[in-house]
């Protein structure tokens, strides 16, 4: 049996010998069957051809008959079984692009397109099958383009996990093909990004907030190749209660004092059909609220540098601004003390003014460093302190003479009066009943009020000529500050000119005779003419441009320059009888003035 596929040509050649084997020429050779014909005499090769076409035979077996004859030849009959067979093909499978094998696997995501290809072609000639049948099973026919047949397979009608597939191949006269693969299909993979008051976390992330403040946590569910938000899906915070959807993000908005104080897990989920579920876990810390005060002593704000100092029996007024250090707003029913020196007093608040105040006298405190701490408790809120040192002072004074100067003048040998006053710098007023005391360098006394004015005096007897230092000093008691002052007590001689200003005049005609001395070297030494010259060569020498020069004869030159040289004597006269006669005026000014002031 001859297998021959459909459509390939048949050759059929007979020889037809003698017993010499000698081929016999001019035979007739009949080709008997379903296709008749006479074989062609092949004189060349000493045999007889034929071709016939296998489609003409049909698929299946045929017998063919080949009678050959000639006169005084003996007649041959020969049989032919001959089998037409479908023509053998290939079928291969392209997957996006790569070639797979039959039974083979693929993974792919939910929502994804895959690009299924199939070439189905003659195995002989690898020709491409046209209008074939090609079907995926289950889906569709696939569509023939370019040589090829395909389909666009959409994953979003696929089950998750394996999907089966068979594609088969067929068309009349060619074998039928089929290959089979797998689809595993997976959620798409997803990103969950997480925002608490507008900053971002990531898992196990820890968040502190405070007592009765507001949470808010936003979640982005995204797909993670495409970056696409997913919507619809579930949003979960596991316990509490779902996160809505607002613009493609989830949103939720809760209390801290939901939450437990301390460490709280929060844990967020997200799923949706088709997608990969995700979870996030971050820790709350919920923790009392931050308080925050000011500290005003007396008025003065000493929040920065809690230190303050005042005199004894004055009033210390202790305010305290008590408010939350994020919403600055006063806290209310707050339990504040003062605690030091052997004094717990709690601190009371005005509703009023928003704020806690105490006032202290410092009588009760008495003299020194006086350290406190302030306490404060609010519900909700952390406890809060501050020390602060308050300086208790003795009560400053300052000792003054009746005119306020420090520099006495008196005459010699005479009684001098001297009167002072005791000050109180730091209430104000003159104190009364202190004892003032004085000491120099002729002894020591003690200065008396005599009318209980705050007036203390003493007089000084026949006072010498000269400087004196008077140190005085008043203690008026253990609440006041021991007080030193230094007077200074000039005795003049009463007949005796004041050699100061005699000094100073002298001094004052020497700097003019030293001016009128510069003035003649600089300008008055060389006549107008000669001073003109020199100017000339000096601008000559600098290449600076000059006026038009006046020309003069020499004789005139001469006339004048005696005449200038005349003028300029009689100024140096004049001006040195002008100064005597200022100094000697100025030295008889001030002797009338100490003459003045000995006789009073």
């Amino acid at each position: 049996v001859i297998q021959v596929p459909i459509n390939n040509p048949l050759n059929i050649s007979f020889r037809y010998v003698n017993q010499s084997k000698i081929h016999i020429a001019g035979a007739t050779i009949q080709l008997e069957g379903k296709v008749p014909k006479l074989l062609v005499e092949n004189y060349t090769l000493g045999q007889y051809d034929t071709t016939i076409n296998t489609s003409d035979l049909g698929i299946g077996i045929s017998i063919l008959t080949v009678v050959a004859q000639k006169n005084n030849y003996e007649t041959q009959n020969v049989q032919i079984f001959v089998e037409v067979i479908e023509r053998p093909t290939q079928l291969r499978l392209f997957v996006d692009g790569d070639l797979k094998n039959d039974n083979s696997t693929l993974s792919a995501k939910f929502n994804e397109l895959i690009n299924v290809t199939v070439y189905y072609r003659d195995n002989e000639t690898n020709n491409h099958i046209s209008g074939a049948n090609v079907n995926l099973l289950g889906i569709g026919s696939l569509n023939e383009m370019n040589s090829q047949y395909s389909l666009i397979l959409n994953t979003a009608d696929l089950d998750k996990s394996i999907n089966v597939f068979t594609i088969f191949a067929q068309l009349v006269n060619y074998t039928p093909q089929s290959i089979q693969f797998f689809i595993d299909v997976f959620d798409r993979e997803t990103e969950l990004l997480l925002f608490v008051n507008n900053e971002q976390k990531f898992e196990s992330d820890t968040v502190q907030v405070q007592i009765n403040e507001i949470i808010n946590i936003t979640v982005y569910y995204r797909d993670l190749l495409t970056q696409t938000y997913i919507t619809g899906a579930s949003v979960t915070l596991l316990g509490i209660e779902s996160l809505s959807e607002i613009n493609n993000k989830y949103n939720i908005t809760i209390n801290s004092n939901d939450l437990n104080l301390g460490t709280n897990i929060l844990t967020i989920s997200s799923q949706l059909t088709k997608f990969e579920s995700l979870t996030i876990q971050i820790f709350i810390d919920v923790v009392e609220r931050a308080p925050h005060f000011n500290l005003f002593l007396n008025g003065e704000n000493k929040t920065s540098d809690p230190v303050f100092v005042l005199p004894i029996n004055s009033n210390l007024n202790i305010t305290i601004k008590y408010f939350d250090d994020q919403t600055r707003f006063h806290i209310s029913g707050a339990i504040i003390q003062l605690i030091g020196e052997g004094l717990s007093t709690t601190v009371t608040e005005d509703s009023v003014l928003n704020h806690y105040s105490v006032v202290l006298n410092t009588t009760d405190l008495k003299i020194g460093i006086k350290l406190f701490t302030i306490v404060a408790q609010a519900t909700d809120y952390q406890d809060f302190t501050s020390d602060i040192r308050i300086t208790v002072s003795r009560i400053k004074t300052s000792i003054n003479t009746i005119t306020g100067e420090s520099l006495l003048i008196a005459k010699s040998g005479q009684n001098f009066r001297l009167k002072v006053l005791i000050n109180n710098t730091d209430f104000g007023g003159i104190i009364k009943g202190a004892t003032v005391s004085f000491i120099w360098e002729y002894g020591l006394g003690e200065l008396t009020d005599f009318d209980n004015d705050g007036i203390y005096e003493i007089v000084l007897h026949d006072v010498k000529v000269g400087y004196h230092i008077i140190t005085i000093t008043a203690f008026v008691g253990d609440l006041f500050e021991l007080k030193t002052s230094e007077i200074v007590l000039n005795v003049i001689a009463e007949s005796d000119l004041d050699v100061t200003w005699l000094v100073i005049s002298l001094v004052g005609g020497i700097v003019g005779l030293v001016s009128v001395f510069i003035s003649y070297q600089k300008y008055f030494k060389f006549p107008p003419i000669v001073r003109k010259v020199r100017k000339l060569k000096k601008k000559l020498k600098k290449g600076k441009k000059i006026k038009p020069i006046l020309v003069m004869k020499r004789d005139d030159i001469i006339r004048n320059n005696i005449q200038d040289k005349i003028q300029t004597l009689s100024l140096e006269i004049f001006k040195h009888k002008k100064s005597d006669i200022i100094l000697k005026n100025s030295i008889l000014k001030n002797k009338k003035k100490i003459v003045k002031e000995g006789e009073s």
